[in-house]
């Protein structure tokens, strides 16, 4: 490899590299400054960066007006964003869980994607904002041409980088940020407006972000996907930096940007600086980074809110409804089309996804936002054995299961030091990973399909063909009840009191006895082999497989919605996957497009963490239990009667009750 390495490319892409490193860097201080001050990870950065970069190209580019101009536009529009983001959705959460604040960052970034593409298109023939000439100079005593709109990015990201360090270290107003990021309850009481405080946090880390969207853009393609995923990035250089050292995010984000560049000296595939990113953002976590106190204080309770706890309930009435929304379930797919029934069988298959949710965030409180790389396992496992190599489908789909719990484990193991918000940007870069270079063309064709798609058939089961839409949906419903059933149990069972024991103090379990390594890896595992199995009835369901039904985006999409309908129910698993296929496709008979779903979902999410954290499904069964409480356990025990008085003696000879 390194004697095919095109090394007169170094010194090209070391300025590359630079340059990248300053555009990270000034998005890693927006998050690096926001968590300071608030405590919140803000996942809606990246979304931020891209809905600003889209002011100044509407300003700049559409209308005409000076770059500078559309520059300033971005500026006010990000600080404007993210005031909106802290005053109206993240305060209403104060006392509220860092991951209840986390989701409503999500719902964020969801909403304001669908938003940039609703409004300037989802395609990446953008005209790019440019401040400066892209000509440039020649670096003193070397050949290497610096272009101007390089250096300008350079000097930014290092100008802003240390005056926004010295503004915390000898302003006044920097005095007070740094009280409140150290006690807040403290600042307040030495008389700090600790609202405003955050407020300002919130509106100059998202400034800073607008210009890292606005400088990126002739360096990427300039659409709202792409865009957003640059936080990642800031992510990987703002924990390098410990989330509190600035200097360090500097450094942090400088050598991430020549990590991601000089992997193109040494190989083609485009998605070689995504698996750098990867390893860097797994390097960073599972080693570098290691919480201290006050971290652990603020991730502590992150799940705790999604905590399932068995209450009682009217047994007859729950196994009435379960069995009448199992005839339901039976009986209405069969009235109608075959195009349904094939949208209604989706559903159960997505439903399974979110019922391996269920099982790692409802009961182990790990949360995830790579299930659909855990569904691909299984998916491509299916497509390239039985499409490419000739195999049975049913050999294949328990391999895939398989390997898809090979793999759940594998992440897991990082978990055994990570949790909450830190294991969510794990399995974030670890869906990136596999949307942008394992399952990427020229990677592993063999597995991914290249550039094609493995296509395959609907088998048979036991001799009855799965070919006919109703057949298919019938036996998704019979694998969905299963899997329902014995995460049911495993929820009430004690492996799950367990799990829950886990959820609410590792510490605490760990002394109590419980095996807290192996009960996590085994979560891990459970939950990815249900996406893998899902995944794999995925291939025969719509009869191909290819990379781009399994992307991050979807991974996005169903940790919010198992989220929204409550992540602590298994009857929650119907219901998101009934939302999730069935939303758009109402969506159509209505004057939006499906393109608007994604908007819906992420205000739905906002609005929903705000009013009922527990989610929709759990809610209806609270109200459900008050509706129908269940029997007594233990009767009343009937008072007894009053005694009789004695025959045969006069009233003044009847006993009498002495007072002692």
């Amino acid at each position: 490899m390194l004697a095919s390495a095109n090394w007169g490319l170094l010194p090209g892409y070391t300025v590359i590299g630079i340059t990248l490193g300053g555009i990270y860097a000034l998005a890693a201080i927006g998050l690096v400054l926001i968590y300071r001050v608030s405590g919140v990870l803000n996942f809606a950065q990246g979304a931020v960066s891209m809905f600003s970069a889209f002011i100044a190209y509407q300003v700049s580019i559409v209308m005409g007006y000076p770059a500078v101009v559309g520059l300033l536009a971005a500026i006010v529009a990000g600080g404007a964003i993210g005031y909106v983001i802290e005053r109206f959705t993240i305060r209403p959460l104060a006392g509220r869980s860092a991951l209840n604040k986390v989701v409503v960052t999500i719902g964020w970034l969801l909403v304001l994607q669908t938003a940039a593409g609703l409004i300037w298109g989802q395609t990446a023939y953008h005209r790019p904002v440019l401040l400066v000439s892209i000509h440039g100079f020649t670096f003193p005593g070397t050949s290497v041409v610096v272009g101007w709109d390089e250096f300008t990015t350079i000097v930014v990201a290092l100008g802003l980088a240390f005056g926004t360090a010295a503004v915390l270290r000898w302003t006044t107003f920097g005095t007070s940020m740094r009280a409140v990021a150290d006690d807040p309850v403290a600042a307040q009481l030495w008389g700090i407006n600790v609202n405003r405080v955050m407020a300002v946090s919130w509106v100059a880390g998202s400034a800073m972000g607008a210009i890292a969207g606005v400088l990126i853009t002739p360096r990427i393609n300039f659409d709202p996907i792409s865009l957003t995923l640059v936080v990642i990035d800031a992510f990987t250089a703002a924990l390098i930096g410990r989330l509190t050292s600035l200097p360090w995010t500097v450094v942090g984000a400088m050598f991430l940007g020549l990590a991601e560049t000089y992997p193109r000296i040494f190989s083609s595939n485009a998605g070689a600086g995504h698996a750098v990113t990867f390893a860097l953002v797994l390097l960073t976590l599972a080693i570098l980074f290691r919480p201290g106190a006050r971290l652990r204080q603020r991730i502590s309770v992150a799940a705790r809110e999604y905590a399932p706890v068995p209450a009682a309930d009217n047994v007859p009435v729950r196994r009435a409804v379960v069995g009448i929304s199992v005839g339901i379930g039976i009986v209405v797919p069969l009235l109608l089309s075959s195009y349904y029934q094939s949208l209604a069988a989706y559903s159960l298959i997505v439903g399974l996804i979110v019922l391996s949710l269920v099982v790692l965030t409802g009961l182990v409180g790990q949360i995830s936002f790579c299930q659909y790389s855990f569904a691909a396992i299984g998916a491509f496992t299916v497509g390239s054995l039985v499409g490419g190599h000739g195999w049975s489908f049913w050999p294949a789909l328990i391999l895939g299961v398989v390997f898809s719990i090979g793999v759940g484990v594998l992440v897991g193991i990082p978990a055994l030091r990570l949790s909450g918000l830190f294991l969510a940007i794990l399995t974030i870069a670890v869906a990136l990973f596999f949307d942008k270079f394992l399952l990427a063309p020229g990677t592993w064709d063999s597995f991914s399909g290249g550039v094609s798609s493995w296509t395959l058939g609907r088998p048979s089961f036991l001799g009855i063909s799965l070919a006919g839409a109703y057949a298919f949906y019938l036996f998704t419903l019979g694998v969905f009840l299963v899997a329902v059933l014995a995460v049911w149990n495993l929820s009430r069972s004690k492996t799950g009191r367990m799990l829950r024991a886990i959820r609410n103090s590792e510490i605490a379990a760990a002394t109590s006895g419980v095996n807290v390594t192996a009960w996590k890896l085994t979560a891990f595992g459970v939950s990815a082999g249900l996406a893998g199995l899902a995944g794999g009835l995925l291939a025969p369901a719509i009869g191909s497989v290819s990379a781009g039904a399994f992307g991050f985006q979807q991974s996005l999409a169903v940790a919010a919605i198992a989220i929204v309908v409550g992540v602590r129910s298994v009857g929650a698993a119907a219901v998101g996957g009934i939302f999730l296929i069935f939303g758009p496709e109402l969506l159509t008979h209505t004057p939006l497009s499906t393109l608007w779903f994604p908007l819906i979902v992420g205000s739905i999410l906002i609005v929903q963490v705000i009013l009922t954290p527990q989610g929709v499904v759990p809610d209806w069964q609270e109200r459900f239990r008050r509706r129908f409480p269940p029997a007594p356990r233990f009767p009343d025990t009937p008072e007894p009667a009053p005694a009789e008085p004695l025959l045969g003696l006069a009233a003044a000879e009847a006993p009498t009750m002495v007072k002692v």
